[in-house]
């Protein structure tokens, strides 16, 4: 079992939703094309730290021209604890949408930690994004380690072709 990575591939080019610590093994596993453009939902361990296995082949094969599409709270955290690897980091708006090889791509807020973000009001939160991605009258969400959707976020989501989650904390009375 390795951490989850989604390679969307068009004919324009291709990007990795979140960048794991296996990035290594699933790339030559699967025999994935060169990436240079990365997702990432928020700044947990499973979903960026591959950025360490990145290190030299972003600085020597790619000359440091990885881009990472992110929120402004993982902005910080890559800033902190990543400025060793040459890299551009694109800072996402929530519902701000832009257009990565001919996707349309939405970011989304979710509530993710329930202690860290609960308070926050749904027009202020922007730690942990999910993504609509759009082409050919296609939708496509991924949501990733969320425990609730704001209003605006659901509505957005509706009449989606496929949705992809992982709700660790939806059902938090178990805990």
């Amino acid at each position: 079992r390795t951490r989850p990575e989604i390679l969307v591939k068009t004919k324009k080019g291709s990007f990795l939703i979140e960048i794991s610590p296996d990035i290594r093994l699933q790339t030559t596993r699967f025999n994935l094309p060169t990436i240079k453009d990365f997702l990432i939902s928020h700044w947990h361990f499973d979903h960026m730290y591959g950025l360490l296995e990145l290190h030299a082949w972003s600085r020597f094969v790619m000359n440091g021209k990885i881009k990472l599409y992110c929120s402004s709270k993982t902005k910080e955290w890559l800033d902190k604890n990543f400025a060793h690897i040459p890299k551009e980091i694109i800072v996402l708006k929530p519902f701000e949408p832009f257009e990565l090889f001919g996707v349309k791509i939405t970011p989304i807020p979710v509530y993710h930690m329930k202690l860290q973000d609960e308070n926050i009001p749904e027009n202020e939160l922007n730690n942990t994004l999910g993504f609509i991605m759009e082409k050919d009258r296609k939708k496509i969400v991924y949501l990733s380690d969320y425990y609730k959707l704001p209003k605006k976020s659901f509505e957005m989501i509706n009449n989606s072709d496929l949705v992809i989650i992982d709700g660790t904390y939806l059902f938090e009375e178990i805990f």
